[in-house]
């Protein structure tokens, strides 16, 4: 039997989902909320998409698939992710006396989703005897554009836990590796660049 939906807009807060966040890594896509105070609420759909600007009721209207999520059973939802960025749709519905199913507008929706590209960067230390400097030697793997790379990537020298200097990576480092000579009590801390969190995840 057809499934009907009627939708229902400009809810009273408590049939509202809450808290509602979003993350990903480079293989999974995890989304957490949690459940309305209005009980009526069984359960909720999720839309995966890829254009800009869904419209739940296109997708309800275009028997877009989708996932269900029952109140009982969890309150979140986790989905392996493809190399197509995507966005996720969810909103709060509940069944009806008539057999219909009321969804609760409007739907709450993610940012850009991306499967996340991994970069190694260690540090290795090598103590210089009768001296108080060290080796560190640094290594980055990334089977990625080195230019993104290195925009998204730098290196920071820490001294007792606090950062003295930030250094960019240069494309020679990454092919090649590098070292520096550093005193004892300063380490070699890689950082990713904000902007760049959601594509890349640092090992």
């Amino acid at each position: 039997m057809e499934k009907k939906y009627v939708l229902q807009e400009n809810i009273n807060p408590d049939m509202s989902l809450r808290n509602f966040a979003w993350q990903a890594d480079i293989n999974n896509a995890t989304l957490t909320w949690d459940w309305p105070i209005e009980r009526e609420i069984r359960f909720a759909l999720i839309f995966v998409c890829e254009n800009e600007n869904p419209d739940i009721k296109k997708l309800l209207k275009g028997k877009h698939p989708h996932e269900v999520v029952m109140r009982d059973l969890a309150s979140n939802f986790v989905t392996p992710l493809s190399e197509t960025p995507c966005k996720f749709l969810i909103c709060p519905a509940h069944f009806n006396n008539d057999r219909t199913i009321t969804v609760c507008l409007p739907a709450l929706m993610t940012d850009w989703v991306y499967k996340k590209l991994e970069i190694y960067a260690k540090t290795k230390y090598s103590p210089l005897q009768l001296s108080r400097y060290q080796k560190a030697s640094l290594r980055i793997e990334a089977d990625h554009d080195v230019a993104l790379v290195s925009k998204a990537l730098s290196y920071t020298i820490c001294e007792d836990g606090r950062a003295v200097a930030n250094y960019p990576i240069d494309a020679h480092l990454i092919a090649h590796g590098g070292h520096m000579y550093i005193p004892k009590n300063q380490t070699v801390k890689f950082v990713l660049h904000s902007d760049y969190k959601q594509f890349f995840q640092l090992r």
